[in-house]
């Protein structure tokens, strides 16, 4: 994963989770939004930059929460079920913040896209990983790539733009491509898939390979992935 340190402004990483903030808990998403989109907007154009900084920080905290939930082997699947529904309802209020508030702010609109995009990868994996368990060969390879997939997303920056300047960043991806590799050819030595297994593996597979040529275009032409033995 990325370095822990990291400030709100210049290029973000993820870090540990910090604390949900109490005040939001008791409210639902619909109630929470309405009254934030009031409150800005009835204070006029002169705490439009107060605003901001609110959203800055709302989308610094929910991306740094969602990057603690990658680590080196997977997702932690136990920690996102627990915060996930707060998460969700302040994606949706942040949401309100940068599209109907805030004129067009391409950085926090970007932020705000990956938020969702992070979310809405984790929420699916928890899913599937609870449908394809370790009992068999095809489903445990099937697990391993979708675990693949979340794992990536901790080689991008909180814009959603995959960051070479990551500590290990190359070596890191040339590890994922051959244990994608690797899996590949294991499935397909594999008899009696059933097809609901296979077409989801073959799904999982080809948006790992994706991503993991589009983080691969991203590396400095004098830095290429060490190739392992």
């Amino acid at each position: 994963m990325a370095k822990s340190s990291a400030s709100i402004k210049g290029h973000h990483r993820f870090g540990q989770i910090y604390h949900p903030r109490e005040t939001h808990l008791s409210k639902s998403t619909e109630q929470q939004n309405l009254e934030s989109k009031e409150i800005a907007l009835s204070r006029g154009p002169r705490t439009s930059q107060n605003v901001t900084r609110e959203a800055e920080k709302s989308l610094y905290w929910i991306l740094q929460s969602l990057g603690s939930f990658v680590h080196d082997f997977g997702f932690d699947e136990r920690k996102f079920k627990m915060l996930a529904k707060f998460l969700k309802n302040e994606i949706a209020e942040s949401g309100v913040w940068v599209e109907d508030i805030i004129s067009f702010n391409p950085k926090l609109l970007a932020q705000l896209r990956f938020a969702q995009h992070m979310y809405s990868m984790i929420e699916n994996a928890t899913e599937f990983l609870q449908f394809y368990t370790n009992s068999t060969m095809d489903r445990r390879l099937v697990r391993n790539i979708i675990q693949l997939n979340v794992r990536l997303l901790g080689l991008h920056d909180f814009s959603g733009i995959p960051d070479p300047s990551i500590e290990g960043y190359a070596d890191t991806l040339s590890i994922f491509a051959s244990l994608l590799e690797y899996w590949g050819e294991m499935f397909n030595r594999l008899k009696k898939v059933p097809l609901s297994v296979r077409l989801m593996f073959e799904t999982q597979f080809i948006d790992a390979n994706n991503v993991i040529q589009l983080l691969e275009s991203r590396l400095p032409w004098d830095e290429e992935p060490r190739v392992l033995p």
